[in-house]
C-alpha cells in the first residue's frame, strides 16, 4: 500500500472526518453506555445483576465522560491538525493527529527528559523518562486515578508506552488505541474488566501495529492473545457499534479478557531481540572474563544432586572434568537410576494440573525472570562451560546468550499460544481453538551446547504448561544444575521442574514410562532412532500416545560454484569446519567445489587451517579446543586414518597441547565415493574436500544423504542460488556465510530425513510440539433463559 493510500484509510477509517461512510460514532456509544451506569441503578452489560454503586465505578464514569468530551474534539478537528508544529517537532499529519489526540486528552507529549507526573492527584513517576530522539514522538499514557490514594482504576492502561513514529502512520495508532482506552473505561465504569485490563490492552496494542503495518501473519498471531477464549461476554452491550463495519477492523477491544491475570511488564509486552554478545576486544570485558574464571574455579567442584521436587540426594557416581585437563574435576553428580527417574515422571504428573492451570501470563514471567537470573550471571555461566565442556569464549558467551534467547523468545510465543487462534465464524455458533499442554515432558540433552539446547526445550515445555524432567547429559550436570536453578529462583514450583543427572539409563527410564507425554531430544541418531521406537510402545496403562521431538544431528555439505568469492568462502569454511572442533550438530563436514576452482580454494583451505590455534578453550586466542573426552578423540582420529588410508591428507597431524583430549584439525581430499569420512557423521575436527563437475552434481551427492540439517552455498549468479534453494532438501541453507551460528528468532533451526523430526527451534512453531489443540463449537441460538 502507497503512503497516499495509507493516508486516505487514517482518514477514511479512523479519523472518521466527514463522508457518507462515517461509522457509528464511538462517542455516541461510549457516552451512551457511561450515561447508563449513572443512572439509578447501575447496568450490567450481561443483564443478570443489578451492581452496587461504587466510587470506583463513579471515578470510572467520570473518566469515560471526560474522555469522551476529547475524543469529539479530535474527530473534529482532525483535519485542521494537517502539518501543525506539535511540541516544536514538525511531524506528518497522521502523527500530529495521534498526539493531538493524546494532548486534547489531558497527556504530556514533553519531549524533554523531565520526568511527566501522573494526572489527577499523583506524584511524578521518577521512571518516567522521554528519550529525545529525531522524529519520535513518545507519549506516556495513565490511567485517570482520579479518587484519592489510586483506588479508583488500580491497574487501567498504567504505565504503558505508546511510541508515535515519523512516517509509521503513527496518528493512526494513537486515535486508536485513545480508542480502545474509551472503551476499557466504559466497561471498568460498568464492573465487567478485572485486573487483566493491562495485559490485555498491551496484546491488543500489538495486534494494531501489525495491523498498521500490514503484516498479517503477525496480525494473525497476536490478535487472538487480546480476545482469547475467555473474552467478555457482555461488551457487546456496551459497545454495539462493535460488531458493525468498524468492529471488523478494529473490534478487538471489545473482546478484552474480564478475569484477574497476572500483568505482563512493559519488557514482556516489547518486541523479541537477540541478547547482544559480548565485544572480547575490549580489554574491559576481557578482565572481566578472567575475573568469573578464577570465581568459578573456586566453587569448583559443583555438587550436583538427583533434585526431584523438594527432595534432593546428593552422590558422587558421576563425575564431570576438563577436557583440557582431565585430572580437573568440575563436577560431581548423583547418578540416577530407573527408579529416580519414576519418582521424577510421579511428581511431575502430581503438579501438572496446577501448573497447566496457571495463566500464561504468569509461566511467561517465570521464564523470563530465568533469563534475568542467567543475565546477571551471564560470565560466570559462560566460565562454567569453558571448563566443564571446553568451549572457548566465544563459544560459550554464545550459549548464554542462545538460552537467555529461548526464556525470552518463548515466553512471548506462549502468551499468544495461550489465547488460542481465530477461526471462521458463522451465525448462531461461537467457534474456539485454544492449545491445551500435553503432560509430563522429558528432556534428554547433549553436551556440546550444554545451557541453549536443554534450556530451550525446558522453557518450551514449561511454557505451554507442561511439567519438566531434565536429564542432561552426564558429561555437563553442572549446567544441567544451574538451569533448574534459574527456573525455580524465578518462580517455578519445584515440582514442576525436576533434575535427573545420570547415564543412559535414566534415559531410557524416562523415555519408557508410561507417565511422559513429550519426549524432547538432542543427540545422535543411533540413540534418537531408538528412543522413536521404544516411545512408539504402548504399554497397558499408558492412555496417549507420546510426542517425540528429536534432532539427530547431520552430514553437512557446503557447495562452492565456480564463481565463488573465494575470500568470502574460505574464512566461512574453515569456521563452520573447525570452530569448537567441528563438535556441532551444524558444523561443515564436507565441501563440494567445482572442478575449475578445486585446487585454488584447496590451497587456500589448508593455508587457513595451517593459522588455526589449538589450545586450551580458557585463552582467548584458541581457535580449535579440545574435544569433549577420551573415546570421541580415539573416534576422530580413527576417521582420520580411514582418510589418510583411502584419500589424501592435505593439511594434519600438527602439534597438540599435551594434557587434554585434542585432535589436529585435519583436511582431506580425493576421497573415493562411500567412503566412512564422507558418509558418517564424525562430529569432531575433520574435513573433506570433494571435486564435482558443477552445482546440479553437488546437489546430487546432497540429495542422496539420509542427513538434511545444514548446509551452504557459495556463488554470485542468482540463477543458482535460487537453483539450489529449491533443490536442497535441508532444514538450515546459509548462502555466502558461514552455515553455523543460527539465532533465535532469525533462523530458527532443525533438520529434516534422519536430521530430525520436529519443527524448528527458536521459531515460531516449536511450541506447537508441546500442546495439543483443541476446538469447542457452542450453539448461541438459545430459546429462554435458566430460572
Amino acid at each position: 500500500m502507497s503512503r497516499e493510500q495509507c493516508r486516505e484509510r487514517a482518514a477514511r477509517e479512523v479519523l472518521h472526518v466527514g463522508g457518507k461512510h462515517r461509522p457509528p460514532s464511538l462517542a455516541h456509544h461510549a457516552g451512551d453506555a457511561a450515561t447508563r451506569v449513572g443512572h439509578g441503578k447501575p447496568y450490567h452489560p450481561a443483564g443478570r445483576e443489578q451492581l452496587p454503586e461504587t466510587p470506583e465505578r463513579t471515578a470510572g464514569r467520570d473518566q469515560v465522560l471526560e474522555h469522551v468530551t476529547h475524543h469529539d474534539r479530535v474527530e473534529r478537528g482532525g483535519r485542521e491538525l494537517r502539518r501543525e508544529q506539535v511540541r516544536g517537532q514538525d511531524l506528518e499529519p497522521e502523527l500530529v493527529a495521534g498526539v493531538a489526540g493524546a494532548e486534547l486528552a489531558g497527556l504530556d507529549t514533553d519531549r524533554s527528559p523531565t520526568p511527566l507526573a501522573r494526572l489527577g492527584e499523583q506524584e511524578a513517576d521518577p521512571a518516567a523518562e522521554v528519550e529525545d530522539r529525531p522524529a519520535v514522538a513518545h507519549v506516556r499514557l495513565y490511567a485517570l486515578e482520579r479518587a484519592p490514594r489510586r483506588r479508583a482504576l488500580p491497574s487501567l492502561l498504567v504505565d504503558v508506552v505508546l511510541r508515535l513514529r515519523l512516517g509509521v502512520r503513527g496518528g493512526e495508532h494513537g486515535l486508536v488505541r485513545h480508542r480502545v482506552e474509551l472503551h476499557v473505561a466504559a466497561a471498568r465504569a460498568a464492573g465487567d474488566v478485572g485486573q487483566g485490563a493491562a495485559e490485555a490492552v498491551g496484546r491488543w496494542d500489538q495486534a494494531v501495529r501489525a495491523d498498521l503495518a500490514g503484516d498479517a501473519q503477525v496480525r494473525a498471531e497476536a490478535e487472538p492473545a487480546a480476545c482469547g477464549a475467555d473474552a467478555l461476554r457482555g461488551h457487546r452491550a456496551i459497545l454495539p457499534h462493535a460488531a458493525g463495519r468498524d468492529g471488523e477492523r478494529h473490534g478487538l477491544w471489545c473482546r478484552l479478557r474480564c478475569e484477574p491475570r497476572h500483568s505482563l511488564s512493559l519488557k514482556m509486552a516489547s518486541a523479541f531481540t537477540n541478547e547482544p554478545i559480548l565485544e572480547l576486544r575490549r580489554a574491559a570485558v576481557r578482565a572481566q572474563l578472567a575475573d568469573a574464571l578464577a570465581s568459578v574455579d573456586r566453587e569448583l567442584p559443583l555438587a550436583v544432586p538427583v533434585w526431584i521436587g523438594d527432595d534432593a540426594r546428593a552422590g558422587e557416581d558421576l563425575v564431570s572434568t576438563d577436557p583440557g585437563d582431565p585430572e580437573h574435576v568440575v563436577a560431581t553428580a548423583a547418578c540416577a537410576g530407573e527408579t529416580e527417574a519414576g519418582a521424577a515422571v510421579r511428581v511431575a504428573a502430581e503438579a501438572f494440573p496446577a501448573w497447566s492451570a496457571t495463566p500464561p501470563g504468569e509461566r511467561a514471567t517465570v521464564l523470563t525472570g530465568a533469563a534475568a537470573w542467567m543475565r546477571e550471571r551471564r560470565l560466570e555461566l559462560a566460565a562454567l562451560e569453558v571448563r566443564e565442556c571446553a568451549k572457548p569464549w566465544t563459544e560459550a558467551d554464545a550459549d548464554v546468550c542462545e538460552a537467555i534467547d529461548f526464556l525470552e523468545y518463548y515466553a512471548r510465543g506462549a502468551v499468544a499460544l495461550g489465547a488460542g487462534r481465530a477461526l471462521l465464524q458463522a451465525p448462531g455458533e461461537r467457534n474456539e481453538m485454544h492449545y491445551a499442554p500435553r503432560g509430563v515432558a522429558a528432556v534428554i540433552s547433549p553436551w556440546n551446547f550444554p545451557l541453549a539446547i536443554p534450556c530451550g526445550m525446558t522453557a518450551a515445555a514449561l511454557a505451554t504448561g507442561n511439567t519438566v524432567v531434565l536429564k542432561p547429559a552426564e558429561q555437563s550436570p553442572g549446567c544441567g544444575l544451574r538451569i533448574v536453578e534459574a527456573l525455580r529462583a524465578a518462580g517455578a514450583p519445584p515440582s514442576a521442574i525436576s533434575l535427573l543427572p545420570g547415564e543412559g539409563a535414566a534415559g531410557a527410564a524416562l523415555v519408557k514410562d508410561p507417565g511422559v507425554h513429550i519426549i524432547a531430544f538432542t543427540g545422535s541418531l543411533p540413540v534418537g532412532l531408538e528412543i522413536v521406537r521404544a516411545a512408539a510402545d504402548t504399554p497397558p496403562g499408558q492412555g496417549h500416545l507420546k510426542r517425540v521431538v528429536a534432532e539427530l544431528g547431520g552430514k553437512n555439505c557446503i557447495i562452492v560454484d565456480a564463481d565463488a568469492d573465494l575470500d568470502e568462502a574460505v574464512p566461512a569454511i574453515v569456521s563452520s569446519a573447525f570452530h569448537y572442533a567441528g563438535q556441532k550438530c551444524s558444523a561443515a563436514s564436507r565441501v563440494l567445489v567445482h572442478e575449475a576452482i578445486v585446487d585454488s580454494l584447496t590451497d587456500r583451505v589448508a593455508g587457513a587451517v595451517r593459522t588455526l590455534v589449538v589450545g586450551q578453550a580458557c585463552e582467548l586466542g584458541t581457535d580449535v579446543p579440545p574435544v569433549i573426552e577420551r573415546a570421541a578423540q580415539e573416534r576422530v582420529n580413527r576417521y582420520a586414518a580411514v582418510a589418510a588410508r583411502e584419500g589424501v591428507i592435505v593439511v594434519g597431524g600438527g602439534p597438540v597441547p599435551e594434557r587434554g583430549w585434542f585432535c589436529p584439525p585435519t583436511v582431506a581430499a580425493e576421497l573415493p565415493a562411500g567412503s566412512p569420512v564422507l558418509e558418517e557423521e564424525i562430529f569432531g575436527p575433520l574435513l573433506a574436500i570433494e571435486r564435482v563437475r558443477d552445482v546440479e552434481h553437488a546437489c546430487e551427492i546432497v540429495d542422496g544423504q539420509p542427513f538434511a540439517l545444514t548446509g551452504g552455498l557459495f556463488a554470485r549468479n542468482p540463477a543458482t542460488i535460487k537453483y539450489v534453494r529449491a533443490r536442497s532438501p535441508v532444514g538450515n541453507l546459509y548462502v555466502n556465510r558461514g552455515i553455523t551460528g543460527a539465532m533465535v528468532a532469525r533462523q530458527p533451526f532443525g533438520g529434516n530425513r534422519l536430521s530430525g523430526n520436529g519443527t524448528k527451534a527458536g521459531g515460531p512453531d516449536y511450541l506447537l510440539h508441546f500442546v495439543e489443540p483443541r476446538v469447542v463449537t457452542e450453539n448461541t441460538m438459545r430459546h429462554g433463559l435458566v430460572v
